[in-house]
């Protein structure tokens, strides 16, 4: 599940899934959203209603407003912590075959199952059918 937080009000929401190439997989309309927060979840099929393979997918989402601004969204997954990683010699978190800087970690929670990990713009998500 992923939250999407509008810095304002849109009258255009575009949210765009991409594999590991960059290639468009799914393109969801979400039409007109109030300025806050509201969550989002991908059903793992691509345009054509097909499930996608299992692997790791991009997010990125683009909102406009009435006169076909930009409006701002701050993007945040949540997710299960698998492991850490200093293989490419950085700490890394995983999530399972997906890999987070620390510094895109708000914060993670002990006693809860599923932490808080945000990027201003695209967000990795794992899709595990």
């Amino acid at each position: 599940e992923m939250t999407f937080d509008f810095q304002g009000e849109a009258t255009g929401v575009t949210v765009v899934i991409e594999d590991e190439n960059g290639r468009a997989m799914r393109t969801i309309q979400m039409g007109e959203q109030q300025y806050g927060k509201t969550t989002f979840q991908w059903d793992g099929l691509d345009d054509r209603g097909l499930p996608v393979n299992e692997g790791a997918y991009t997010v990125r989402v683009t909102a406009t407003d009435i006169d076909g601004e930009g409006v701002d969204v701050i993007q945040s997954a949540r997710g299960r912590i698998t492991g850490v990683s200093f293989e490419n010699g950085y700490p890394e978190l995983l999530l399972g075959e997906v890999r987070l800087l620390m510094g895109d970690v708000i914060d993670i929670l002990e006693g809860e199952p599923i932490p808080d990990t945000s990027t201003p713009s695209r967000i990795p998500i794992p899709y595990l059918p």
